[in-house]
């Protein structure tokens, strides 16, 4: 099994990260990151910080846990998926395609 690690993204490009996934896509079975990101809104001198993780393994399977700045987990094996509010105690469980194609990633 191969292995890819991305330690810092600071300075990367996105199109290089897309182009060095797509070459190694093939032999990829999974591919697991940490991300943090912070949001200025120049109108309102608001900062927003989103943290989570994403998990993706090959070849439908999806594991997302954001803890920042509400924590939801959203797991999905390519036919459903289930969304998790801990805060909420709720869980919603729709089918993939209809939560893909609503825009929600975009």
């Amino acid at each position: 099994m191969n292995c890819y690690t991305l330690i810092r993204a600071d300075g990367v490009k996105l199109d290089d990260i897309l182009a060095g996934l797509e070459k190694n896509d093939q032999s990829m079975e999974n591919v697991q990151f940490t991300y943090e990101q912070e949001i200025s809104y120049t109108l309102t001198n608001e900062v927003q910080r989103n943290s989570g993780q994403m998990i993706f393994s090959k070849p439908e399977y999806f594991y997302f846990k954001q803890d920042k700045p509400l924590e939801q987990i959203i797991v999905s094996n390519g036919k459903k998926v289930w969304i998790y509010t801990p805060s909420y105690k709720q869980v919603i469980v729709d089918a993939w395609s209809r939560w893909i194609n609503s825009g929600v990633l975009a």
